[in-house]
């Protein structure tokens, strides 16, 4: 994960059949202001597709997770 580190809040979600399947510890060490990981229990890089309502749920919990710091 060469690249810039992003200092701005950031929610992730990952999808168990997503390439790549990136650890925990990557994303933590890329995303220093990370609100909120979740891991869904089917999908992957197609998500809205795959599995919108998981998708969708994630969206608004990583909202959510911005709107409580507002």
């Amino acid at each position: 994960m060469a690249g810039p580190r992003l200092s701005l809040p950031v929610a992730v979600t990952v999808f168990p059949r997503d390439i790549p399947l990136l650890p925990r510890t990557w994303i933590e060490d890329a995303y220093s202001n990370l609100i909120h990981y979740g891991e869904a229990e089917a999908g992957g890089h197609f998500a809205a597709f795959e599995q919108p309502q998981i998708l969708v749920d994630e969206i608004r919990t990583g909202l959510r997770s911005v709107r409580k710091g507002a």
